[in-house]
């Protein structure tokens, strides 16, 4: 097994070869490759490179002769971050142990390099620059609704309570997210005492009685749902629309859990107030569906709306940081007030003043 390299700059021609051997590909020897950085991208937690290569004429087949490459951002916050989410361990076990099992299609992945005692990660992915890209702060039209939840219906029935054991995927009994509770409950205080009004009374009470203050009672409730493999972050920005449907990107968030959590955050961040009021009672019917045709149960409409509401609780408080903390990249602040504003307003729609989980 080759190292995997710590930043995009030491990629060389070399370890590129060896790379994509190690990952089945019987290239001739990379001649000469080129590195064009990725960046300005809202959010972003790795860094990303577009690699040019050509090939020598020798023994072996000709690459791809465009690659993107991808590793963590090289600097201490971001890998403590990293580290501390294990964000890419679990892009990694996406690709090892789900990607090629054809429940929803991501970019081929021709090296995926792990390195767990040292936490490095880098992988070597299909370019998909020909693709239309999702925009969250534009949001999803409703024809690009419909691809988007029939992959995700796809990927949600195909695992339903059924995510192999030995896969290392990660569930909310895991004791990072436990980890991480003193920090929610501090910035849902913070947001309602400098925003007052945002959330309604009625919805910030029962956000406090069913998740702030008693956590473990909506863990409960969500260790006895069914569960099945979840992207994590499954919105407009990680999609890429083509002639074959849409290619879902950025898998550090992957997860084993309830479905509701990949389709809170879509239905709740990813379209204009019109769009969704317009059509999401039919893309929730359109998903239960799409379950059932992959390998799920059947699902009636209270079941579908249990998964929402349990979901609701989790994500009206993992956005509430946004209104709390300081933004220095003014497109990263658009994007995440964007999702956030959004997800109050889904979670009033889906009534989760009215309702527990």
């Amino acid at each position: 097994m080759i190292d995997v390299p710590m930043r995009l700059e030491d990629i060389t021609a070399e370890w590129l070869t060896a790379a994509l051997r190690e990952g089945g590909l019987d290239v001739a020897p990379v001649a000469t490759l080129e590195e064009d950085v990725i960046g300005d991208v809202a959010g972003m937690t790795g860094a990303l490179a577009r690699l040019r290569i050509t090939y020598d004429h020798g023994p072996g087949v000709q690459g791809p002769p465009t690659l993107i490459a991808k590793c963590p951002l090289d600097d201490d916050l971001n890998r403590m971050i990293n580290s501390f989410t294990r964000m890419y361990e679990r892009e990694s076990t996406f690709y090892s142990h789900f990607a090629d099992d054809g429940a929803v299609r991501a970019p081929r992945c021709f090296y995926n390099g792990y390195q767990a005692d040292v936490d490095q990660h880098m992988v070597l992915l299909e370019d998909m620059a020909d693709a239309r890209a999702g925009d969250n702060n534009i949001g999803l039209s409703a024809a690009d609704a419909e691809v988007a939840i029939d992959a995700l219906a796809s990927l949600h029935g195909t695992y339903w309570d059924r995510v192999d054991p030995a896969a290392p995927v990660m569930g909310f009994d895991n004791e990072l997210f436990r980890q991480g509770i003193p920090i929610m409950q501090d910035a849902w205080k913070q947001l309602l005492e400098a925003r007052p009004g945002l959330v309604p009374d009625d919805l910030a009470a029962a956000v406090d009685e069913w998740y702030v203050t008693d956590w473990d009672r909506w863990l409960a409730v969500e260790q006895a749902a069914s569960h099945t493999l979840v992207h994590g972050d499954f919105r407009a920005d990680n999609m890429l629309f083509g002639p074959d449907g849409v290619t879902v990107i950025d898998w550090q968030m992957l997860c084993r859990t309830s479905p509701g959590m990949d389709l809170v955050w879509l239905l709740g961040t990813s379209f204009t107030d019109d769009v969704i009021e317009a059509i999401e009672d039919d893309l929730l019917v359109r998903w239960a569906r799409g379950v059932a045709a992959a390998g799920g149960p059947e699902l009636d409409d209270a079941e579908v709306r249990r998964h929402l509401r349990l979901f609701g609780f989790f994500w009206i408080t993992s956005v509430a940081h946004v209104f709390t903390r300081e933004f220095d990249d003014p497109h990263l602040l658009t994007l995440q007030t964007t999702l956030a504003e959004r997800m109050i307003r889904a979670c009033i729609r889906w009534d989760l003043a009215g309702q527990g989980p």
